[in-house]
């Protein structure tokens, strides 16, 4: 039996903040989210970020970002993909601690201007609360800065064991 607990999370709407966030994220997987970063603001722009997707790309993630809060319940094994759509080019990446890039574990940028990116994390911590950035390389007021998104979370959780007997 496949059991997922999570905790409902929260969606920072653009513009917002860490410490303000409204609505709800509740999976288990598969999740299926939606949004548009357009009018937002950029508070992530380290290279950092940068550096935990891809050692080798320096180039700054400048766009205005939508947050996405939860806490597993167990541990597991989640990939995130995102598809920006009307020209928006998609960056995403996880922290482990909100608004602080050297927290970032995870993420992913596209290649060749598909516009989706995605990766895979297992290293959750059950009870602790992770962030879920969508951002984009290209920044505020730029082509390929903002725009509709879709996206699915998946994932494996662990077996959780209800009756164990002998015959």
């Amino acid at each position: 039996m496949d059991r997922a607990s999570w905790t409902p999370g929260t969606v920072v709407p653009t513009g917002g903040s860490c410490a303000a966030p409204t609505g709800t994220l509740s999976p288990p997987t598969p999740v299926s989210y939606s949004g548009n970063n357009s009018g937002g603001t950029n508070s992530i722009d380290a290279q950092t970020v940068d550096a935990c997707i891809d050692p080798t790309f320096f180039g700054g993630s400048s766009g205005p970002e939508d947050i996405y809060q939860f806490t597993p319940g167990t541990a597991a094994s989640l990939t995130f993909a995102i598809n920006g759509t009307g020209g928006f080019d998609p960056y995403i990446y996880l922290l482990q601690t909100c608004g602080d890039v050297e927290s970032c574990v995870a993420g992913a940028d596209d290649e060749g201007g598909v516009n989706t990116p995605q990766f895979t994390y297992a290293g959750f911590t059950a009870g602790v609360p992770y962030y879920f950035y969508v951002d984009s390389f290209y920044g505020v007021g730029t082509s390929g800065c903002c725009g509709p998104y879709t996206g699915q979370i998946s994932g494996t959780w662990p077996v959780e064991l209800s009756q164990f007997s002998i015959d």
